[in-house]
């Protein structure tokens, strides 16, 4: 329809037989609106009528989660749009900025040349906005083992604002509450920890002489920079993208070499280890085997209805509930495991303690020193530090009740790192 919806200049609520424009009814314009969905179902809307039915609806005082539930949307969604009608009076979609997501290696390996010679202070200075976004060239940079020479805040140096400060503390409390009904050494038993985790042979030896590898025959290395760096032959620089899971008895497999059809920085993405995984991917090929792998070894020891199962607020881990995706994801997880975190405070990797298991399979690895000529040789070494550590009863026990202070950032434990956070009021815990 051409009806147009004005701002209101008043109160947002209105009755159905608001006029609008021209004398149509609210009322009136949404039952046009619904006509123009097919005869599938009401969840089933044309892109055209969904975002014009929120704005009604909301204007009839129903509320975010029943407009919702009636649209198909999810809350954060219908919030968002009817509070960019209020502000704006258009449900025009922006449009994307165009830049690419993908940057070809040419370009990339000029690029790094450019930020090793010059040693800009900031990204935002260095990389051409126009061409991609900051993140973008973020990632590239990391691939081409010259992040290094820019200054970026990393994942766990998030600004924590009120929100996020308010949730980590409620979130800490809720926890030792339950540990304290239960049985605090009891608890800790059952719980269980999942993450993802990129190594790159530029993080082991960040001072060597590596250049992009883009296949097992490209040996050129005459346009590598080596200013500010050790002399010698040009090293490999691989990426291996790793998933696993950890608990008080053991360690999950290693998944290593994950590849997928999600967002990538490389240009040749036909390369399995330099694609990312979608929420499907994820719950396909990576949920069920880390969902399996936990509940074996909790059954070992009697615990297999019992223990508790933990994702972080990736993307692909946390879609919307109501969504054919969400809904999936936990329909799996219930499968194996009845108790879950379904919540994870956001911008919290300093909660969970595989993190702490990452930084010191790193350190082992820089310990170890081995040179790496092919990614296979790279992957295996990943998979004996990992298979060394599950083996390791007393590193387990330490990293999970904080009794060994010689562990890499596992000295409060578990339990310490919540009082440590509640003390914070919700802040960074101190290492």
């Amino acid at each position: 329809m051409g009806a147009e919806i004005r701002r209101p200049t008043s109160s947002p609520k209105h009755s159905p037989a608001t006029p609008l424009r021209g004398g149509i009814p609210i009322k009136t314009l949404l039952s046009a609106k619904l006509k123009e969905s097919t005869d599938a179902g009401p969840r089933t809307f044309t892109k055209a009528g969904v975002t014009w039915c929120i704005v009604i609806l909301r204007l009839l005082g129903v509320s975010v989660a029943m407009v919702a539930n009636i649209t198909g949307r999810c809350p954060r969604t219908v919030r968002s749009t009817f509070k960019k009608w209020q502000e704006e009076g258009s449900m025009e979609k922006t449009r994307g900025t165009g830049k690419k997501r993908i940057i070809p290696d040419n370009v990339l390996r000029q690029f790094a040349k450019k930020v090793r010679r010059e040693k800009s202070s900031s990204l935002r200075q260095a990389c051409d906005t126009r061409m991609a976004s900051v993140t973008t060239w973020w990632r590239g940079l990391k691939r081409a083992s010259a992040a290094r020479f820019v200054r970026r805040k990393s994942k766990a140096g998030y600004v924590l604002n009120r929100t996020h400060r308010m949730s980590r503390v409620k979130w800490c409390r809720a926890i030792l509450k339950r540990a304290s009904s239960i049985g605090r050494y009891l608890y800790l038993q059952r719980i269980s920890f999942t993450d993802s985790k990129i190594f790159l042979t530029a993080e082991l030896k960040p001072n060597g002489h590596w250049e992009v590898a883009r296949g097992a025959e490209d040996s050129d290395t005459s346009d590598a920079d080596s200013e500010g760096r050790s002399e010698g032959p040009a090293r490999r620089a691989f990426r291996v993208h790793c998933y696993g899971g950890i608990s008080w008895f053991g360690f999950t497999r290693l998944l290593t070499n994950i590849s997928g059809t999600g967002n990538t920085v490389f240009e040749d993405i036909d390369a399995p280890e330099k694609r990312g995984v979608n929420a499907k991917e994820y719950q396909t090929r990576i949920l069920p085997v880390l969902l399996k792998d936990l509940q074996a070894i909790f059954a070992k020891y009697g615990l297999k209805d019992k223990w508790i199962f933990q994702q972080d607020g990736a993307r692909p881990h946390t879609a919307a509930a109501h969504t054919p995706l969400g809904k999936n994801c936990r329909s799996i997880i219930k499968k194996y495991a009845k108790n879950c975190w379904w919540t994870w405070p956001s911008r919290s990797p300093d909660l969970s303690l595989i993190e702490s298991v990452w930084a010191r399979m790193l350190q082992i690895m820089v310990e170890d020193g081995r040179e790496y000529q092919t990614l296979a040789d790279f992957e295996k070494h990943i998979q004996d530090v990992w298979k060394r550590l599950s083996a390791d009863r007393e590193y387990r026990e330490s990293l999970f009740w904080g009794k060994d202070k010689s562990c890499l950032g596992t000295r409060q434990g578990f339990y310490g790192r919540l009082a440590a956070c509640i003390a914070a009021k919700g802040g960074r815990i101190p290492k």
